[in-house]
């Protein structure tokens, strides 16, 4: 059935077949028109808007006008109630865009009304309703206020005029008649301007034969043979019907450009003083409207695609053939047709033609391709089976003809297969999207950036998730945590994933999950600067006040010995080298440390060391609490605290690597008290200069030592960053890499993790310092630098197990099982080895060791 609306309605034009009336909607006052030149009811749909009513979505179809340009229709307003003096009427509405009346009263609801008696004179109409006799009175001036400055008279010779000139608005089928100024192109010289067709997908090639068949039946263009081309492009419009463009943009640059003054806008405004009415007219086809002189018509030629040149590559000898028309184009060369050049023409379409013919591609056929395996995610968002060919009759040989990648592949494919139905399932708890797919269902077309191919709903290609969390959380998980994602970065997800899907903020969804997740946290290394502002320790105010201590072992036998205890003054950097044999204990350094330091400096008031097993007994701690001496221990896995006798003990292995000798023994006597000599305490001038001069080197000393502290804490700040957390905070903690005598290096320490966690943190000791929430039993310190701690992301805190320690601080080894056992000759003697099975390795990590 034809939908029509007369021009009335659409040029508010009261009289005649129409019948302006009040009515109200929803209790608000809204413009009637009835009007018997139109077949059905409309309603605007700015009054839709504004009145809130409720519509939906039908395919659209096209209303005749009396101008014949079609408007088109896509919405409905169902069942729509109204009244007119308190008499309530109920009908269905069409949705009429940009319409200056409320609503337009058609044919559609006058047939319901059975007979109707007109008072043309009086603008009124009576009919019975509900057995009640009902008169309705027409407005004799506009109530729409858009003509309120038009009489009655003036709308009636609108009309006319309107009807008059109605061929005006119709199709044209010929080219505008010759005028006097019709349009010229002057070129700066006499070259063809001759460009390429560019390449058009396939959609693109039907529209372009579709519309330069319609141009050519209204006689709009013309076919040509003219040395000019340009090419021809399609663009968009908001209707989402395409454009018939030609790129001109060459011919442009060789044309002469026009000099003429443009006029003031200021003057074009002078000439419109006094005017009451204005009109804006806007052309159809603007560019046909103006003729080209019949001398550059010629010039105008624009060409699309040719199918000559893709074919090449199927004829035997193409280029041969071709060559008299392909000198024909060539530059510099004038055009003109020879013998040679048609008897090549009629040669290249004889092979065209004959065997092997190729045919254009039918796209809604089903197509086979042949591909390998780095396809399979391009082809992901079709719908499409994987098919397994053996060698012999798999001719192309690509990955898919070897049968364990096919296996794999076709498991890959499953489990996107699976995501993509589940995705599908999120459109329907998504009312947004449903809407957007019932207007595209209903009217055919594609909504913005949506499209509805093969039952799936795209987004500018991709495929659109739903508002479902935990969908959303799979495809990250596929695509991050899998074996496809590998744990990448966010960046490299994030170009993974928009591949095959899109959901609005994908990116910052994308960056938080990698941010969270906590394989992520626990075994990839930070690439920041090291965490923790560097924290000298205070300078001593005098010397020997305030020692370091540490070990050097495993070192080569001299004279029995393999250990160096080191002694060095804070102050001073005077240093004592006091060589031990192994065994040691706690008790045998103390009495070497009597003997060696105490009886020449006397008792410090501290003692910085790290976490030795020495240092941490019993015994040495009483020893020192006793005589009141402080000791300063480093933190778990931090040895740069005590990095005074860390720096000493490189220069000292250094220099042992460089000369031979045995360590000399210092021995001295028993130390006097230290008094401290102050100036002025003795009556012997040079004695109390001594002292003077011995008090201005210290401050000297302090001071250059203050200085460097500050340059050395300014440097190394510099490579570092500040970190600080709070207690109560999640962290994981990095632990340094083991240090394991009894087993020999193997893989799986490189595959380990590298932070452990998380733990929940305690206490903040000093500035760079935490003490942490260890489970029961654990064996090593619960005081961590800074620098060691992670901060855990996310919500779900899941703590991984520490691994066992010794109480040196190193990896605790346990056999789990003994694999084999062998004799072998070890000198004059047979010793036997087993093949030992540790804890938290696998078995082929298995070591041999000699049992006895």
């Amino acid at each position: 059935e034809d939908v029509q609306i007369s021009l009335h309605a659409l040029k508010r034009v009261a009289g005649g077949q129409t019948l302006q009336l009040r009515g109200t909607i929803k209790k608000q006052q809204v413009p009637f028109l009835m009007d018997t030149g139109s077949t059905h009811n409309f309603v605007s749909d700015k009054w839709v808007k504004s009145l809130g009513l409720k519509t939906h979505f039908v395919k659209e179809f096209p209303v005749l006008v009396a101008s014949n340009k079609p408007i088109f229709i896509n919405k409905k307003c169902g069942q729509l109630k109204w009244q007119f003096n308190n008499h309530e009427f109920v009908g269905d509405f069409l949705v009429l865009p940009g319409s200056h009346y409320g609503a337009i009263l058609g044919m559609q609801w006058l047939k319901t009304l059975g007979e109707i008696r007109w008072n043309c004179a009086n603008l009124t109409m009576q009919f019975e309703h509900n057995q009640e006799v009902i008169q309705l009175e027409g407005e004799k001036q506009s109530i729409t206020g858009a003509d309120e400055g038009l009489s009655e008279e003036q709308n009636a010779a609108l009309l006319q005029f309107l009807h008059q000139y109605d061929h005006l608005f119709k199709e044209s089928t010929e080219l505008p008649p010759k005028r006097k100024y019709d349009h010229q192109i002057n070129l700066v010289n006499d070259k063809p301007v001759c460009s390429k067709p560019y390449r058009y997908p396939h959609a693109q090639k039907t529209e372009i034969e579709r519309m330069v068949q319609e141009m050519l039946n209204t006689g709009f263009i013309r076919e040509s043979n003219s040395a000019f081309a340009s090419p021809v492009v399609l663009v968009k419009k908001k209707d989402g019907k395409w454009r018939f463009c030609t790129d001109y943009r060459r011919l442009n640059a060789a044309t002469i450009k026009n000099k003429f003054p443009i006029p003031l806008i200021e003057d074009l405004l002078d000439e419109l003083e006094g005017a009451c009415y204005f009109t804006k007219l806007d052309l159809r086809s603007g560019y046909n409207q103006i003729r080209m002189v019949e001398e550059d018509i010629h010039k105008t030629t624009f060409q699309t695609h040719r199918l000559s040149g893709y074919y090449r590559r199927f004829i035997q000898n193409y280029g041969k053939i071709a060559m008299p028309l392909t000198t024909l184009l060539q530059k510099d060369t004038e055009f003109q047709s020879s013998t040679t050049a048609d008897v090549s023409f009629q040669q290249l379409k004889q092979a065209l033609v004959n065997a092997p013919v190729l045919a254009l591609p039918n796209f809604e056929e089903v197509f086979t391709v042949e591909t390998d395996a780095s396809g399979q995610e391009k082809l992901m968002g079709l719908d499409f089976t994987i098919e397994y060919k053996s060698g012999r009759e798999n001719i192309v040989a690509d990955a898919l003809s070897r049968k364990e990648v096919a296996g794999s592949l076709a498991t890959i494919y499953q489990i996107g297969s699976n995501l993509q139905e589940e995705v599908k399932q999120t459109w329907q708890v998504d009312s947004k999207l449903q809407k957007i797919i019932d207007r595209m269902r209903l009217t055919g077309q594609d909504y913005k950036h949506y499209k509805w191919e093969g039952g799936i709903l795209k987004r500018k290609g991709k495929i659109v998730v739903g508002n479902d969390n935990q969908i959303k959380n799979k495809l990250l998980t596929y695509f991050h945590s899998s074996c496809i994602g590998g744990h990448s970065g966010s960046t490299q997800t994030y170009m993974k994933l928009p591949e095959l899907f899109w959901w609005k903020g994908m990116q910052q969804a994308v960056k938080e999950w990698v941010r969270k997740c906590d394989v992520c946290q626990r075994f990839k290394t930070q690439l920041s600067a090291p965490a923790g502002l560097l924290q000298p320790l205070l300078i001593p105010n005098q010397a020997w006040q305030s020692i370091a201590m540490d070990f050097i072992v495993r070192l080569p036998k001299s004279a029995g010995k393999t250990i160096i205890l080191v002694v060095i003054d804070r102050l001073t950097k005077y240093a004592h080298f006091l060589a031990m044999s192994h065994p040691i204990s706690a008790a045998k350094v103390a009495h070497l440390f009597l003997d060696n330091i105490i009886k020449l400096h006397g008792w410090p008031s501290q003692i910085v060391s790290d976490r030795d097993p020495i240092f941490m007994s019993a015994f040495w701690t009483d020893l020192f609490k006793i005589h009141g001496v402080e000791l300063l221990k480093s933190t778990a896995f931090h040895p740069q605290t005590d990095g005074q006798s860390e720096a000493l003990n490189k220069v000292l292995v250094g220099y042992l690597r460089c000369v031979t000798g045995n360590v000399p023994t210092l021995y001295g006597y028993l130390p006097t008290s230290n008094q401290p000599l102050l100036v002025g305490d003795s009556l012997v001038q040079v004695v109390d200069h001594v002292v003077k001069s011995r008090e201005e080197i210290e401050n000297l000393l302090h001071a250059n030592i203050s200085k460097a502290q500050n340059r050395m804490k300014y440097y190394a700040n510099l490579k570092r960053t500040e970190r600080e957390f709070n207690c109560g905070d999640w962290v994981y903690l990095k632990i340094q890499p083991y240090k394991q005598h009894s087993i020999p290096n193997s893989s799986f320490h490189k595959l380990a993790a590298r932070y452990y966690g998380p733990f929940r943190i305690l206490e903040k000791i000093g500035q760079v310092a935490y003490r942490l929430e260890f489970p029961e039993g654990t064996k090593i310190h619960d005081v961590f630098h800074v620098s060691l701690l992670k901060k855990h992301h996310g919500g779900h805190v899941v703590t991984s197990k520490l691994p066992n320690f010794t109480t040196d601080g190193d990896f605790e080894a346990t056999p789990v099982d003994i694999l084999d056992r062998r004799m072998k000759k070890k000198g004059n003697r047979a010793v036997t080895e087993i093949l030992v099975h540790w804890a938290h390795t696998g078995v082929e990590d298995a070591t041999r060791h000699e049992l006895y």
